[in-house]
């Protein structure tokens, strides 16, 4: 079943890939400055970006007025678009925006769930898709509540979790919940590594998915989870990305796919008491280390030239923004102007013409923004974009900045990873 719906979309998605995967090669060469575009909010004190198309589309997360709902955006020109919700509910997330301006995300519905696993609220929650102005609830697997969108790939295909069933698992404590493809608005159970849950966090043109999935049935000692392993599904087949011993640890998570099967995520290192971001091509993971010395990283997207951004620090309270190419590793707030006043946190996505987007913290409010970062052609351009846009101003020191504990930082960092739900 699964083998047949990826057959017919297998000879246009090779020719999407082949036009739209073309763009300029930063790998091995000097990194771009970067205009830092600050997204703003829904009327709300916090705004996240996670997806970027070529077109320069921002998909979101924004807090409303007063901060009294959190509703998916898209940003389009300069404007934030409230993509508002499902009929009878009052939260959403957008988690990608593809080349049509198709966004995927979640939405809660009307009807109460006493299982909020997959869920924001104590309603039901359904992945979408908002195309047109409307919001479409793609359902779920059998006979399950709850589901989730991860990812919308150029052909419109969105990747996901859901429910199976309502039964609680006994050794996890909810229902079981496996990596879902929804084609064509139909719902296509993508299964697991042999454990009752995964899921799918990214699906390129091709129609490969990366992801999440428990490994089996066991608690892991060194963490009190059970084990979940990064996973590639490829012609119907889930392939573990672990399975060569992954960094050393005993937990990895995809979290992008590009269109030559590069896979970029994070995995726990020997120990299990620390993770870095990894590139994973030709069957063996690699370790992009972190900045500085920094304990932590992850990588949350790649792009088809071998850029690849995430984050840096120590996972509390230090939070860096990162760009790999190559093999190292630069903190994307040395390539802004000291002017700005968001320091960049966490980069989420990057597109073919290597602008990124992500999120910051306001230095002047200490509000939380949604960034679009567009590359300039040298540091003389980035200079004359500065004096043009910001004039005399004074300098903003670009200093570390810590996060504030009392700032929801677990939800913006991992809001498509099913392993911290579980922790």
């Amino acid at each position: 079943m699964i083998r047949d719906h990826w057959k017919q979309l297998s000879k246009i998605s090779f020719a999407v890939a082949l036009y739209f995967g073309s763009g300029l090669a930063l790998v091995g060469q000097n990194l771009p400055h970067y205009e830092v575009v600050d997204l703003g909010t829904l009327g709300g004190t916090a705004s996240e970006g996670f997806g970027v198309n070529r077109f320069s589309m921002v998909a979101g997360t924004s807090n409303t007025t007063n901060d009294n709902f959190v509703h998916a955006f898209l940003w389009v020109a300069g404007k934030m678009i409230d993509l508002r919700n499902l009929a009878g509910g009052s939260t959403s997330g957008a988690a990608g925006v593809n080349l049509f301006g198709q966004v995927a995300g979640e939405s809660d519905n009307a009807n109460t769930d006493p299982n909020a696993f997959l869920c924001f609220t104590p309603n039901e929650c359904r992945a979408f898709l908002w195309q047109a102005g409307k919001m479409q609830d793609l359902g779920v697997l059998r006979q399950g509540h709850n589901s989730s969108a991860g990812w919308i790939n150029n052909l419109g295909v969105v990747v996901g979790a859901s429910e199976t069933t309502t039964e609680i698992d006994p050794a996890n404590g909810f229902p079981p919940v496996h990596a879902t493809a929804w084609i064509l608005g139909r719902a296509i159970d993508l299964g697991t590594l042999g454990g009752p849950v995964s899921q799918a966090n990214s699906n390129n043109d091709i129609g490969q998915v990366t992801g999440i999935s428990q490994f089996d049935h066991k608690i892991n000692p060194n963490t009190g989870i059970p084990t979940f392993h990064a996973f590639l599904f490829d012609r119907a087949r889930m392939v573990d990305l672990s399975a060569n011993g992954g960094l050393g640890g005993s937990q990895s998570e995809g979290i992008s796919i590009n269109n030559r099967q590069e896979i970029v995520g994070d995995a726990d290192l020997a120990g299990d008491q620390s993770f870095h971001a990894f590139v994973w091509r030709n069957g063996t993971m690699r370790d992009l280390g972190t900045i500085g010395d920094d304990p932590l990283s992850s990588a949350g997207s790649n792009n088809d030239n071998g850029e690849i951004v995430g984050w840096s620090g120590d996972g509390i309270s230090i939070f860096r923004a990162a760009v790999w190419s190559g093999n190292a590793g630069t903190d994307l707030n040395t390539l802004v102007s000291p002017l700005t006043d968001l320091y960049l946190l966490v980069a989420t996505g990057v597109n073919a013409r290597g602008e990124i987007t992500g999120f910051g913290i306001s230095q002047s409010t200490g509000d939380v923004h949604a960034f679009l970062l567009l590359p300039q052609c040298s540091n003389s351009n980035a200079n004359a974009v500065v004096k043009n846009v910001y004039g005399s101003s004074p300098a903003v020191a670009r200093a570390e900045v810590r996060v504030n504990h009392s700032q929801n930082f677990g939800r913006m960092l991992r809001a498509r990873r099913l392993r911290s739900q579980i922790r």
